[in-house]
């Protein structure tokens, strides 16, 4: 228990204060000794029309005036500045604290005015001491108090601290002139371990005082019950905030089948999954992703990447979105001297390829439309035909400029030969790359060369088996005898 000295206020000091409170609004910034409720004080220094920003205030109060504000800052040991609004009364403390020193600033405000309190003193004859927290000579370990303005103290824990005790209120007597006793002590407030959920990872508190949190994480292949997966360390009651539901497993069974594709769920890993989920029964458990693909001969837009996934509610997220369009081939390659018979582009069609007449090879070649939007097939080019040398016949001799396509080979039966089928003595190369037949025969004449005639042609021929020789003339000449 702490007993506590205070000063009795006067009647006068009651009437004095509005007068002294009016005579201080009309001070401009100026430092001097003011006379507060018989309390003498040095160093105060009013800011007019300036108010503290950028610092986070301790304690904001409603009061009837400055005199109020500044007694109640003067309790507080750890008070070393205030605002007071005079617009809606309100008495704001700070504990300026050295981050708070560096960013704290004053601004213009008609309506306010700040005191640094860092420089104030009051004299020692009935000093109201500011060594405790409470405002006495005695100490409550961890406590806060505020004054009423009245004459009475109230004691409240700090954040992370709870009270026990049963008297939390210090009043002023009149007659002893000290504080009444206050029966409240402060523990640290420690919630211990947090209670796990069901279905749920835990994550490891950085502490377990007041405030503290802790977070939750479902399972692989399961849904929260509970909107908030966190719990609290609650600093009035030394407990955790109410552990989250039960995670349950969301199956949404086989994905859906789309045209033109196929599907293929990913695998997921077994570590951190919902127990007892076979490996199938996790990949189409809530958070699943089935993959889908164009088939063989379709094709998808240029990054498109289309994934459906298993969700909350135990459907799989729309495909509706999912288009593959069928792969198309540009027109076959061109090749020189053929002929190309296509129908259609679109895969699986077919081109055929045929050389032109007089060109190699003979046979049509097929090119395929890939799934890939191109050609298959072999390469195809169309040479021009040649022929090989010109066959030999018996007893005659071939005459001929070119073996290419087209090209003419002409016999002749050498000189005592019978002629036969002389109308037809021309080969030519054929477009299959072969020589034409020839009808011409040359036979051989068993009797030798016959007499010579001086200016005459020989000519043989043949009947019933024997052969005849015809002299005839030379131009100019003319023949004598039988």
């Amino acid at each position: 228990m702490a007993s506590k000295i205070c000063k009795r206020t006067s009647l006068t000091a009651a009437i004095i204060l509005p007068a002294l409170y009016l005579l201080i609004l009309s001070i401009w910034t100026a430092e001097a000794s003011v006379r507060i409720s018989n309390q003498h004080w040095t160093g105060l220094h009013f800011n007019y029309g300036r108010r503290f920003t950028r610092a986070q205030a301790w304690v904001s109060l409603d009061r009837l005036n400055i005199v109020q504000c500044l007694r109640l800052c003067w309790l507080f040991r750890a008070c070393t500045a205030l605002n007071f609004s005079h617009d809606v009364q309100r008495c704001e403390l700070y504990r300026l604290g050295r981050v708070d020193e560096d960013l704290y600033s004053m601004e213009i405000s008609d309506t306010s005015q700040a005191v640094d309190m860092r420089m104030v003193s009051m004299a020692t004859r009935g000093r109201l001491s500011r060594e405790g927290k409470g405002g006495g000579g005695g100490k409550v370990p961890s406590l806060t108090g505020f004054r009423d303005g009245v004459g009475s103290v109230v004691y409240t824990c700090v954040q992370g601290f709870y009270h026990t005790g049963s008297n939390f209120v210090s009043t002023c007597d009149d007659n002893s002139k000290s504080w009444s006793d206050v029966d409240i002590t402060c523990t640290l407030v420690d919630c211990g371990p947090p209670s796990p959920a069901v279905g749920a990872e835990m994550s490891s508190p950085s502490s377990t005082y007041a405030d503290s949190e802790v977070s939750y994480t479902c399972l692989t292949g399961a849904v929260p019950s509970t909107p908030v997966m966190a719990s609290t360390c609650v600093g009035q009651t030394g407990q955790w905030s109410e552990t989250p539901g039960p995670c349950t497993v969301v199956s949404c069974g086989p994905p859906p089948p789309v045209d033109t594709m196929d599907v293929e769920l990913t695998t997921r890993s077994s570590q951190g999954a919902f127990p007892g989920l076979t490996n199938y029964s996790l990949d189409i458990a809530y958070g699943g992703q089935a993959v889908y693909t164009c088939k063989h001969g379709y094709t998808q837009p240029d990054g498109a990447r289309y994934i459906s996934l298993c969700q909350e509610d135990g459907t799989w997220s729309s495909t509706s979105d999912f288009r593959c369009l069928p792969v198309t081939c540009n027109q076959p390659p061109r090749v020189d001297n053929s002929i190309v018979n296509l129908t259609t582009v679109p895969f699986g069609s077919q081109a055929t390829v045929t050389c032109e007449t007089g060109f190699s090879p003979l046979e049509s070649v097929t090119l395929m439309c890939h799934a890939t939007g191109t050609w298959d097939g072999p390469e195809v080019t169309c040479d021009p035909v040649k022929c090989a040398e010109p066959p030999e016949l018996e007893n005659a001799i071939v005459v001929y400029n070119s073996t290419d396509y087209e090209a003419t080979a002409q016999y002749k039966c050498v000189e005592l030969t019978l002629k036969q089928g002389e109308d037809n003595s021309t080969s030519q190369c054929m477009g299959d790359g072969e020589w034409s037949a020839v009808g011409l025969v040359c036979i051989t004449i068993p009797c030798g060369s016959p007499p010579t005639v001086n200016n005459s042609t020989a000519f043989f021929f043949s009947t019933d088996n024997e052969i005849y020789v015809d002299y005839v003339c030379d131009e100019g000449f003319e023949h004598e005898g039988e």
